[in-house]
């Protein structure tokens, strides 16, 4: 058992780089055609996809003694992309077609102490993927949970089948939720929605200073105008993930199609464009959980899975946390956690 003030520094050790703290994620969308993109710019490259089965019974994860999570059983089966280690994605789509992404945002206040249960940042990401088919749902469940975080400052871009969309961002204590007709353009990047459609509205000043060609507001600009223009297509949303592009810091580029229930994909190690087919996988609990190397692979990766090895879950996390201070402390409860779930 950990001690207080061991436990009490875990809340220092995930997400500190904040330097490399840049991502955008859009909706594309015209009648049937629904995609979502979304470019992830970080100092890590290592990950793995994962299949999360349904019918699982699991429990919130959160470093200190004195919180607790909620408990549930999984709904839904969801690919994910998982940096940080299986049941902590960074990401993903599940078999209805809800997406969920994070993305960084200094500006985040959490909420206060209270007595519900926690959610970490990540497992937000696949309680919500375990469990609703839907952003409304998504909505609709966000009081029963406090989130609380491992240091790490973030909002999340959430879209369902029906392209309905959602921000979820954390400011002066409260949640603040972007939805519907308020999600205008259906865009974010590294500032609240708020701040990035005022410098929408002032894009021409934006446009001008040369300062900020790479900005956060840049990027929401850039991709707010190419989201109208753009063809709704697997390419077009490459397209527009082309030109928001961070150099040195784009690690991967993904497009979810919700309709067709298929993920694409590319790294910086490997610029290939591979697809994962949901409708492929077959996602009932007695079967083996799978997983595959992001970087592997030549289009169609639906072949290529393997089954789930805690020490490849391991490795990923290690190689994601080589420069955080006492990162092997949280490695050793980041990889023990998938353990503590069970097939119902």
């Amino acid at each position: 058992m950990l001690n207080v003030n061991f436990k009490s520094a875990l809340s220092c050790l995930l997400f500190l780089n904040t330097a490399a703290s840049a991502c955008t994620a859009f909706l594309l969308h015209r009648e049937k055609e629904k995609l979502v993109g979304k470019s992830y710019d970080w100092n890590h490259e290592s990950a793995l996809l994962i299949t999360n089965k349904k019918g699982v019974s699991k429990k919130g994860f959160s470093p200190v003694f004195w919180e607790s999570g909620p408990q549930w059983i999984s709904k839904y089966g969801s690919i994910t992309f998982n940096q940080y280690g299986r049941e902590f994605p960074n990401g993903g789509m599940n078999e209805e077609g809800l997406v969920v992404e994070v993305l960084w945002l200094s500006s985040s206040e959490y909420e206060a102490f209270d007595s519900r249960p926690v959610l970490n940042q990540l497992t937000w990401v696949q309680y919500q993927l375990d469990n609703f088919a839907s952003v409304s749902e998504v909505i609709e469940a966000l009081p029963k949970h406090r989130l609380s975080p491992i240091q790490g400052k973030i909002h999340y871009f959430v879209c369902d089948k029906s392209a309905q969309c959602a921000v979820v961002e954390w400011q002066k204590g409260k949640p603040v939720v972007h939805f519907g007709e308020n999600l205008n353009p259906p865009v974010i990047t590294n500032h609240t929605f708020e701040e990035s459609l005022a410098a929408l509205q002032n894009s021409d000043a934006l446009s001008n200073d040369a300062s900020i060609e790479e900005s956060s507001l840049h990027r929401f600009v850039r991709a707010a105008k190419l989201v109208k223009e753009t063809e709704v297509s697997v390419s077009g949303g490459f397209s527009i993930l082309n030109a928001v592009a961070m150099k040195g810091l784009t690690t991967w580029n993904i497009v979810y199609d919700l309709e067709n229930l298929t993920i694409n994909y590319r790294t910086r190690k490997n610029p290939t464009i591979r697809s994962v087919n949901l409708r492929q996988h077959d996602f009932s609990c007695s079967t083996t959980t799978l997983m595959l190397n992001i970087h592997e692979g030549q289009k169609n990766v639906d072949n290529l899975w393997v089954g789930y090895s805690a020490e490849a879950n391991e490795r990923t996390i290690q190689e994601s946390l080589n420069d955080v201070t006492f990162g092997w402390v949280l490695l050793r409860m980041l990889s023990q956690y998938p353990e503590t779930t069970t097939c119902q």
